[in-house]
């Protein structure tokens, strides 16, 4: 797993804490936060002390930076004491480990008509499916709407926790890793729906208000089965719909008689595609 950087927020004693845990592997996890709003001196203060441990091989060589002909002015001094309590270390060694994982962060100038604010969006907008102006602010505005929500209990979101907030506000592109593998299932689906027959005797009846009427419940349930006696046109009006939805995007269209193996890993290997675990195709 890639080494990660856990941001927890707002109350500090989480952070040591976050180190204790077994999943945070020293020397590659980090913890810390981010802040809109601190000043200059005072995060210049802190990172100097993450600085001076990141450099000090020892306990000892950190310490001594602390002595009376040491390197450290009193706002060193002053932070480091205040510090202390919340980090629960009891000697310099404990301190190093401390500062060595931490990372401190200031992400300032997102008012209206800020730089980074308009940098932040105009990257958004390249995580967002379509050229359509606007869906990079509007991304920009769920993530703050659930950072506020999140923030009065120090809510922890995950990939797929925050995914799911996201969706139906806005559509985001495929993970790189996984576009060739979702080239394959779209085109794979488009071939499936070229097999399905959606006339009799050459003669093909139109039924827009079915389709209505999937889109509908559809947006009321996660899963709508089609039913009716054979030949009265359910795969017709199953393949319509899905040629209507392939053009928003990639689709998974799965027919009966053109599955092979005996579950999913099998039939994505026949298919060529390069993540075969749908639960590692997630991560």
């Amino acid at each position: 797993m890639a080494p990660q950087t856990k941001i927890f927020g707002p109350s500090s004693r989480l952070l040591p804490k976050t180190q204790a845990f077994n999943t945070f592997t020293k020397g590659a996890d980090k913890c810390g936060f981010i802040v809109e709003h601190v000043t200059d001196a005072t995060l210049r203060t802190l990172k100097r002390l993450i600085d001076w441990a990141v450099d000090s091989p020892t306990g000892a060589e950190f310490e001594a930076r602390f002595a009376p002909t040491g390197a450290a002015a009193k706002a060193e001094r002053d932070l480091r004491d205040a510090l202390k309590p919340v980090i629960g270390a009891v000697n310099a060694d404990q301190e190093v480990i401390f500062y060595k994982h931490f990372v401190a962060f200031r992400f300032d100038d997102l008012e209206e008509n800020g730089a980074r604010r308009a940098d932040v969006i105009n990257r958004l907008q390249e995580q967002v499916v379509g050229k359509q102006d606007g869906q990079g602010l509007l991304l920009f505005d769920c993530l703050c709407r659930i950072a506020r929500e999140g923030s009065g209990n120090g809510a922890k979101w995950t990939r797929d926790s925050l995914l799911a907030k996201l969706r139906g506000a806005v559509r985001l592109k495929v993970l790189p890793h996984l576009a060739y593998d979702i080239r394959r299932l779209n085109a794979y689906s488009l071939e499936a729906l070229n097999v399905v027959s959606e006339t009799v005797d050459d003669f093909h009846v139109d039924r827009p208000e079915l389709q209505d009427t999937v889109t509908q419940q559809l947006e009321l349930h996660p899963v709508v089965t089609i039913g009716g006696l054979p030949g009265c046109g359910k795969s017709a009006v199953l393949k319509r719909f899905a040629q209507q939805v392939a053009a928003d995007g990639p689709i998974l269209f799965l027919k009966n008689d053109r599955l092979t193996g005996t579950g999913w890993t099998q039939f994505a290997a026949s298919l060529g595609l390069t993540v075969t675990d749908a639960r590692a195709a997630a991560c």
